[in-house]
């Protein structure tokens, strides 16, 4: 089992570092050592060396290799190691979770959860995940704070437990709670994402399109916070190839887009900058976006509104991105959110 472990710690590196070849010696090594290749663990790392080379599979291959990891789920939560047993149905059930499949990783969940060797910090994160399935697939909220009222309370000053909590507090339109909550998590560790969450959080309740100035204040020491960490001087110029190809890229998602929405754009201008500046923010702009839409906006104007130019925020996409196949979808994402913000316009429902 040592052997096993070593081996398999040493495979999940190289998989999180998208090294198969290592990943594929490890496996290797685990089994040259005397490990069943039906074990569990084996298995799985045969699911995600094949997912992680999912390009290559027809429609007929990636339903198989799905149904294979359902079942590897039902084997996975009766592993004798509770490590070994976590790892795997967390990161099967967040796989098959991502393409909508939700019933045995809900069940995998459920039975891991009951399982008394677990340490908090195992347990938590199988809660977390059945509280994603209870809000974006069952649209229950209710049974999502269950479930979090179920978690050890050592754990309930975690910003990840505060977090969770708040934003189902909001699906519950107990926006009050959610604030306070966050407020007093804030009062005892000043964690940066808190601190967004809370000036997000307080923006969306507000009575007014107007962000409240409260929300600003946070959302400025965000901003400040976001850029130290991350090394960022948003006065330095960007290359002209790099600016040009993150417009290329946006123009390409606009070119998705309805015609009656892509006639709200225009042929308006787009730039890049590093960050969105202070004064961006003080006028409504989320520090984090990735784009943002610069005029008047409907409320503004009591009309439909005057864009005048979209702004593509190059190091705020960059800190989000592992490689540039995620540019199109975090952009997308961003035009989705100015549409709602600037022209009210809901292009996907119920985001």
């Amino acid at each position: 089992m040592a052997k096993l472990n070593e081996q398999f710690e040493a495979a999940i590196a190289a998989l999180e570092d998208q090294d198969v070849q290592a990943a594929e010696l490890a496996r290797n090594a685990a089994i040259e050592a005397g490990t069943d290749p039906d074990h569990a663990a084996i298995r799985y790392l045969d699911f995600m060396l094949e997912w992680l080379n999912g390009e290559e599979l027809d429609d007929e291959e990636v339903m198989a290799s799905l149904a294979s990891a359902e079942t590897l789920l039902e084997d996975a939560v009766g592993l004798d190691d509770p490590k070994l047993a976590t790892r795997i149905v967390l990161d099967l059930a967040d796989v098959l979770t991502s393409v909508g499949m939700v019933d045995e990783p809900e069940a995998a969940l459920r039975s891991l959860c009951e399982r008394d060797d677990l340490d908090l910090g195992a347990r938590f994160d199988a809660c977390a995940l059945q509280v994603d399935i209870a809000l974006d697939f069952h649209d229950d909220p209710e049974l999502a704070l269950e479930l979090l009222d179920k978690v050890d309370a050592s754990l309930h000053s975690q910003p990840a437990y505060v977090s969770l909590r708040a934003g189902t507090l909001l699906d519950l339109d107990r926006s009050d709670e959610a604030i306070a909550s966050l407020e007093a998590a804030l009062a005892e560790t000043d964690d940066v994402n808190l601190r967004y969450q809370l000036a997000m959080t307080m923006r969306h309740t507000a009575e007014s399109t107007t962000t409240p100035p409260a929300a600003i204040e946070h959302l400025l020491t965000v901003r400040a916070r976001d850029l130290a960490d991350h090394d960022i001087d948003p006065s330095a110029a960007i290359p002209r190839p790099q600016a040009r190809d993150l417009q290329r890229y946006l123009e390409d998602v606009l070119e998705t887009l309805p015609d009656p929405v892509i006639k709200r754009v225009g042929a308006v201008p787009i730039r890049v900058e590093r960050w969105a500046s202070e004064d961006a923010v003080r006028a409504g702009c989320d520090p984090r976006s990735t784009v943002v839409f610069e005029g008047r906006t409907d409320s503004d104007a009591g009309d439909d509104g005057q864009l005048d130019a979209i702004v593509i925020f190059h190091d705020a996409l960059v800190v989000q991105i592992d490689d540039d196949d995620e540019i199109f979808e975090l952009l997308t994402l961003g035009l989705v959110e100015e549409f709602d913000r600037f022209f009210g316009l809901e292009l996907i429902p119920g985001m």
